[in-house]
């Protein structure tokens, strides 16, 4: 797996300072005059790597220890084994890492294409017949079992010309994949706690992020300070309050945070902005764990776990409930006037049916608008979303709509739902978005007939066409009339 993500809020400070080597090169006789070479292209990165993965080991080593305080943080003594599996398996990739990079032993091209796929350690080179360059791939598991983690290496492939294969691509997956800067242990913690919050506990909603952030960072800051509170001084600093994010206060929106494939997808997507929330998440996430302490956060943790569709209104019902605690009242604080007063309404029924009469009038825009007020108060409102990707269909933005429908495939509790598209008998962008929603949902005989139904008047609906002519070579019309 992939240590971590660079995020936009993470402006990781790079080692300048001296290192000594941790690594050896081995070479055969023809090729040891390229030492210098590697040395010169690979030396300063693979220090930097080497000394992180050290780093990560010894925090992860006391996995027992590191698992019960995670279950205690997360509300999950139940699951201390599974936690206990992940705390190992990112403490088994640092090792896989550190001793791969260990040795390095140098390779003529020739030689490795001979191979085809050069798998010596953590670094593979898979090699093709159409293409002069390779792809390197990051694999740490199978290399788990003591006896194969014996012989690991990192292969540097030679040119004839003595320059190394790749290195740009080679340097840039080791840093992406392992992480560089004096921060990257830490990191790696914090990427092994949103993992178990999304795998394990599953608290990791789609339309919380303030929460998800918040949490992860504050679980990650404990952990560090227990483990290394060197880690944690450099931690805290990355995700502390900057300047540029002060300057955005006004814009800042925790309650209408959401995960960060929808933040992407929006055209109006601001990388600033998503540092700005995420650096206010968690001053306001601090200022929970000051009021609530660990047994709070395994308490609050304990209510939601296991629900990938809870709410703000149910985070901040619990949190009144076990502290009597206004969080949404400080939740609100970081959200703009136009939020506050949206939410404030207790109901959008008015925006709801407005929505549903612009429909039906063919006010595309005014429809958008409406759903839009209803999706600020319930972003799990699921018809709302599936009604304003009609109405961006109509407008032209098809990928707006289809970022509507993509959303609901992925949230919508498929147990609860009952669909209600707005006028879908006389109105075939309905009917397609219904047709795309079942085939994100992989009901693909439904989604076939479906389509099929409004193909035949719109073959020039490009995004239509392609999915009918897909689908028809897997489903004839009959299947479809019976998956109907």
């Amino acid at each position: 797996m992939l240590k971590y993500i660079l995020s936009v809020v993470t402006v990781l400070m790079l080692c300048t300072a001296a290192m000594s080597a941790d690594y050896k090169i081995e070479a055969p006789d023809d090729l040891k005059k390229y030492v210098p070479e590697v040395e010169k292209a690979l030396g300063d990165a693979l220090n930097e790597i080497l000394a992180n993965e050290k780093q990560a080991m010894n925090i992860l080593k006391p996995y027992a220890r590191v698992s019960k305080d995670i279950c205690d943080f997360l509300g999950c003594p139940e699951k201390d084994a599974e936690i206990r599996h992940w705390v190992n398996t990112y403490y088994n990739d640092s090792v896989v890492i550190a001793k791969t990079l260990s040795k390095v032993v140098l390779i003529s091209e020739a030689d490795a294409r001979k191979e085809k796929n050069l798998q010596k350690g953590y670094v593979n080179y898979m090699f093709s017949d159409k293409t002069e360059r390779a792809e390197i791939i990051m694999s740490a598991q199978p290399y788990y079992q003591e006896e194969l983690l014996k012989n690991v290496c990192l292969p540097v492939i030679i040119k004839s010309d003595g320059t190394v294969f790749q290195k740009e691509q080679l340097v840039s997956a080791l840093a992406g994949a392992c992480g560089v800067g004096e921060a990257a242990p830490a990191l790696t913690v914090r990427a092994m706690v949103s993992d178990i919050m999304k795998n394990v506990t599953k608290t990791s909603p789609w339309f919380c992020r303030w929460y998800t952030e918040g949490m992860a960072y504050k679980v990650t800051s404990e952990l560090l300070s227990q483990y290394s509170p060197a880690q944690k001084k450099l931690f805290d600093q990355i995700f502390s309050l900057k300047d540029e994010s002060r300057e955005l206060r006004d814009k800042v929106n925790l309650w209408d945070f959401a995960d960060i494939s929808v933040m992407l997808a929006d055209k109006s997507y601001n990388g600033k902005l998503d540092a700005a929330n995420i650096q206010y998440a968690c001053e306001l996430t601090d200022a929970l764990y000051e009021k609530v302490g660990k047994k709070g956060f395994g308490s609050l943790n304990a209510e939601l776990k296991y629900d990938t569709r809870i709410t703000n209104e149910k985070i901040c019902a619990t949190a009144k409930t076990l502290f009597d605690m206004d969080l949404k009242a400080r939740l609100l604080e970081y959200s703009p006037q136009n939020v506050k007063d949206v939410v404030s309404k207790g109901s959008v029924s008015d925006e709801k049916k407005q929505g549903e009469d612009a429909i039906i009038a063919h006010e595309w825009q005014k429809a958008v608008d409406s759903y839009a007020v209803c999706l600020l108060f319930d972003p799990g409102d699921y018809n709302a979303r599936l009604n304003q990707a009609t109405a961006y269909r109509e407008l032209g933005d098809l990928t707006a709509a289809d970022v509507c429908i993509a959303i609901t495939a992925n949230t919508m509790d498929e147990g609860k739902a009952t669909i209600h598209l707005v006028d879908i008998e006389n109105n075939d962008n309905a009917v397609v978005v219904l047709g795309k929603y079942f085939f994100l949902q992989e009901a693909y005989p439904q989604a076939y007939g479906v389509l099929l139904s409004v193909y035949e008047d719109h073959k020039d609906w490009e995004d239509v066409a392609s999915l009918v002519e897909m689908l028809g070579k897997a489903f004839d019309k009959k299947e479809a009339k019976e998956g109907e």
